[in-house]
Formats: structure tokens, sequence, C-alpha cells
């Protein structure tokens, strides 16, 4: 019998984190993404002292992610990537799937990070705007018979 498992790597690719006061309520997306990207280096922080966190873990993503059925059957295994936003209370904006395996993984993968809670980046201190690309692998492993 095949016992049916996923796996699921979250671990922090990349994050880029924006020093200074903001003052942010509603966060643009491509106000933020250009932002970072037209920022001086001075401004830009590469790594801070504390990296963005799930509260939870990997725990928490293998409690609320669901291995799409059809994808049980035909034996479908990939990874989705997402990128979103973490603000300085730990929120999540801007969504974003980077890359995909199709829309049902896809949309299970979106689903799972958007119920996450996060920790934000601190940087001297304090919380600082954030953001992260997390890969969700979807592993189908056989069960010894």
């Amino acid at each position: 019998m095949i016992k049916y498992r996923f796996l699921i790597i979250a671990y922090l690719l990349a994050h880029v984190t924006i020093a200074g006061n903001s003052q942010i309520e509603k966060i643009d997306c491509m106000k933020y993404y250009s932002r970072i990207d037209s920022m001086s280096q001075d401004l830009l922080v590469n790594w801070t002292e504390s990296p963005p966190k799930i509260e939870g873990g990997i725990e928490a993503i293998k409690k609320l992610l669901v291995y799409p059925e059809t994808g049980k059957q035909n034996l479908i295994e990939g990874r989705v990537f997402v990128r979103f936003i973490i603000d300085e209370e730990g929120g999540l904006n801007c969504l974003e799937l980077v890359s995909g395996i199709r829309d049902d993984f896809n949309n299970e993968a979106l689903r799972v990070v958007s119920l996450l809670k996060m920790k934000p980046a601190i940087q001297n201190g304090r919380p600082v705007i954030s953001h992260m690309y997390l890969p969700i692998i979807f592993k189908i492993e056989k069960g010894k018979k």
C-alpha cells in the first residue's frame, strides 16, 4: 500500500528589509517593490538581526496544507514559490505566486501562506517591513509494503 505524505520545506531564501521610519498603513505592492528597486544601498538592509519567522514554524504549514487530491491520484509532486511582504506587525501583504506547478497546487500554497501568522524582521531592536520567498514543496512518499 502506498502511503501518501507530503513534505514541506519552508525556509527563508531571501528577504530585503526597509530600514528607517515606515509609516505605511496599506501597502501598494507595485509601489513597495519599485521602492525597493530604487532605494539607495544605505536604506536597504540585506540581512536583519532577526529575520521574519513563521509562528509555529514548519509544523504550522503542515497543519494547514491539504495535498490536492488529483495530485495524489496522479502522483504529482513539485515546488510552489510564494513571495509576500511582512509588515512591522507581522501582517502578510501582497501575496504573489513566483513559480508553481499547476492551479490546484498553486492555489493551495497561496491559501496556506495567507493563513500563516508571522513575526516581523527585527533591525536595530525594532520591527521592520521585509519580504520573503517561501517554497512550499509537495512530495508524495511511498511507504513500505
